[in-house]
């Protein structure tokens, strides 16, 4: 399908979703049973077994599934991150502000149940409607992304909540930091506590631009203190957003169309979607042993940047929209990665559905395939 249907598709579902006055979800509601943010199914029956035949490597692959809220209320999940080895973490953007405006949230699950939801705010309490295009947990913090700006919440102001409150009730969440980053912050991953990489969402022709020292997208590295806050204080002026950004420490550049990215020991993974078909995980044998590239800084500096190579070692499709991932290596002997979908969500399942692709409804946790 040419941009142009899939622009005239996506505004056609932009008008249906003015249209729909969902429930909102205040601080203090209750979430249990028949209550807002429950996790409500989106894909028909036929849809669900149809996973199988549609994408049968990934779904050999699965160790968990996760049914994704938020759905009925407006909401489009984005980011995925584990909190420890039990709870999940998902953070959810009602940008079009579908029915009224509501904050952008992070909702914890714990297997089948949600056991804790947050309508997020900047440090001086303002509501914060992001896009919170990925979350990451490194060390003491979540991290979430917006416009070239990461947000870091205390991942023990989550923790703590859980055990206090009774599990079920929206609460709010203040953020701690605040800080300007040299990437479009599409997405975000923490590879072990000792970087945090920010990347691009770019696709040219589309409605997105990036600097043009990041050439199809990069994904800029920043390295953590023993708390889990970037360490970076050079900055420069990013130039056409006006904001004055931290330099990265390294970068890696990337392909175009990426949602999420993971690093996890030997192998890079890049979440591929665009548009209203089939997404894909793309694998790629690591290219931080590789030579780099000098790049010139508005600054005046320069960076030293990877690339990532052609083409991948392995790439596993996936139903249409993948986003964030996420990784645990060496766990259980292996690497547990995650993934979830924005698919599903009120403003995309019509049109992409209307244009034969496939509605996913979930979030996965899956072996990652070696490369």
């Amino acid at each position: 399908m040419s941009l142009g249907n899939i622009t005239v598709l996506f505004f056609l579902s932009l008008l249906s979703a003015v249209a729909f006055a969902s429930q909102n979800i205040p601080t203090g509601t209750t979430f249990a049973g028949d209550n807002p943010m429950t996790s409500t199914r989106i894909m028909t029956s036929e849809e669900r077994s149809s996973f199988t035949t549609n994408y049968p490597e990934f779904s050999s692959t699965v160790t968990n599934t996760f049914q994704l809220p938020g759905l009925a209320e407006g909401y489009t999940p984005q980011g995925i991150t584990s909190l420890n080895d039990e709870l999940l973490l998902i953070s959810l953007y009602r940008e079009f502000h579908i029915g009224s405006k509501m904050p952008s949230l992070f909702a914890v699950l714990n297997g089948t149940d949600m056991v804790g939801v947050y309508n997020l705010h900047l440090e001086d309490g303002t509501p914060f409607y992001g896009h919170v295009g990925g979350v990451t947990k490194a060390k003491d913090f979540i991290w979430t992304v917006d416009d070239y700006q990461l947000y870091g919440f205390k991942a023990d102001d989550i923790l703590d909540s859980l055990s206090s409150v009774g599990d079920n009730v929206v609460q709010d969440l203040k953020a701690t930091h605040h800080k300007f980053v040299d990437a479009k912050a599409s997405f975000v991953f923490n590879d072990g506590n000792e970087n945090l990489w920010i990347g691009d969402f770019y696709e040219p022709g589309f409605i997105f631009t990036i600097p043009g020292w990041h050439q199809e997208g990069w994904v800029a590295g920043y390295e953590l203190d023993s708390s889990g806050v970037p360490t970076a204080s050079d900055t420069y002026d990013l130039g056409t957003k006006g904001y004055n950004v931290l330099k990265p420490d390294t970068a890696l550049f990337i392909k175009q169309g990426i949602q999420g990215f993971l690093k996890c020991d030997n192998v890079v993974g890049l979440s591929q979607a665009f548009g209203l078909y089939d997404a894909s995980i793309a694998l790629y044998e690591s290219p931080f042993n590789g030579d780099t590239e000098r790049v010139e800084l508005p600054d005046g500096t320069s960076l030293a940047v990877y690339k990532i190579a052609e083409e991948p070692a392995h790439k596993v499709s996936l139903p249409t929209g993948s986003e964030d991932l996420d990784c645990k290596c060496g766990k259980g002997g292996r690497n547990e990665a995650a993934v979830l979908f924005e698919s599903a969500s009120y403003i995309y399942k019509e049109p992409i559905r209307l244009a034969g692709g496939n509605i996913d409804d979930r979030a996965f946790t899956f072996v990652l395939p070696e490369v």
